[in-house]
């Protein structure tokens, strides 16, 4: 094991390794969303239609709506005929900005006031509150 971390670590400072990232690409399209990977492309049907698709900081879900958002693994997994559920956060709460799956917390923005601009953020556990 760690003969392979000093071989992987010399290679990369030499320059005979490269890491590559796949580019991922969601969009709306309908009922779906339509996820491009390098030349690879797939269609997810969900069970709620999505305004957007915006992917979450740590890239654990896609945020479809003002309330919605779908795990990544989900749309990885998905089946032609088989929607994908879409999650929600609960009414009366604001508009969701972020959601880190593996950490199991949300973050929603309220409205506040006008002049100024002023939001509310509120950060929470996704299993203090029901979600739908």
């Amino acid at each position: 094991m760690k003969i392979t971390s000093k071989l992987m670590i010399t290679a990369l400072l030499c320059g005979t390794a490269s890491v590559t990232q796949a580019k991922i690409t969601y969009n709306v399209d309908g009922v779906n969303i339509k996820i491009v990977e390098n030349d690879r492309v797939r269609i997810c049907k969900l069970d709620a239609p999505p305004l957007y698709a915006i992917e979450s900081f740590d890239k654990s879900a896609v945020i479809v709506s003002e309330r919605g958002f779908v795990p990544i693994n989900l749309l990885e997994g998905c089946t032609t005929g088989q929607p994908v559920h879409v999650s929600f956060i609960p009414k009366g709460v604001g508009v969701l900005a972020d959601v880190n799956l593996i950490k199991q917390l949300y973050i929603s923005l309220d409205f506040v006031n006008v002049q100024p601009f002023l939001y509310l953020a509120t950060v929470v556990l996704l299993g203090a509150a029901k979600i739908e």
